[in-house]
């Protein structure tokens, strides 16, 4: 693992022990019940549907950590699968869930200096907001660990994701206009074609309106591009 980033997983894994632990000293900012709960429910959200940006092995790109060698005792062909080792040290309590107020039209963001998920109190219980700064999150660290990553997922989203959209293309070609993403930039933050493709997948696999989980009143502008005529 690299250095700085063995570092940054360290500093992480520290400040999460500390903020979500019942026995901190009081003079140390810890979660509340409802931030515990948001934090709990990521691990349900992590293992139901990011398995693939964990690149689990039983996940859609699990073959690509796979590598294949001979037997020494039967030279029978044998598959290892080979982790990231980056992803098996991260976990959820690294992320400092936070309940408060970030203004009108705000409904949660992630900081990654801070590794900090901050969510707006009447937005807990939508679980499409967690999800999507989620995606975030591990769109960060792939990023962080090896951007080759990203490719490799967005290639694999985008078979699985093309197989339910017929016309993933339209979509993926109005998002990645220029105008569009400077306009989604300026509400949001930056969204790439791979948070696009990952979005699209959470909504198909929660049957929600294509756009749900992306925001930003996507799904009206997602029906009227998905339905135009050719």
């Amino acid at each position: 693992m690299d250095k700085e980033l063995e570092n940054d997983f360290y500093t992480w894994k520290k400040r999460g022990e500390e903020y979500y632990s019942p026995f901190s000293e009081k003079t140390v900012d810890t979660a509340s019940p409802e931030e515990d709960d948001v934090n709990s429910r990521m691990y349900d959200f992590g293992e139901r549907f990011f398995s693939d940006m964990m690149f689990e092995q039983d996940s859609i790109v699990g073959k690509c950590l796979e590598c294949k060698s001979k037997d020494g005792n039967s030279d029978r062909e044998v598959t290892d699968y080979i982790p990231i080792p980056e992803l098996q040290s991260f976990s959820y309590d690294m992320i400092i869930c936070k309940i408060k107020s970030l203004g009108k039209d705000y409904m949660a963001c992630f900081d990654s200096k801070e590794m900090s998920l901050t969510i707006s109190p009447n937005y807990t219980d939508r679980d499409y907001v967690i999800l999507h700064e989620m995606i975030h999150i591990h769109e960060f660290l792939l990023s962080k660990i090896n951007a080759s990553y990203r490719d490799i997922l967005f290639y694999e989203l985008y078979k699985k994701v093309g197989n339910s959209i017929n016309n993933i293309n339209k979509l993926l070609d109005s998002w990645c206009n220029g105008v569009n993403q400077l306009g989604i930039q300026q509400k949001g933050g930056i969204h790439s074609p791979l948070f696009l493709l990952k979005s699209l997948d959470i909504d198909l696999q929660c049957g929600y309106k294509l756009g749900t989980t992306m925001g930003y009143s996507c799904s009206t502008e997602f029906e009227k591009v998905l339905n135009a005529q050719k």
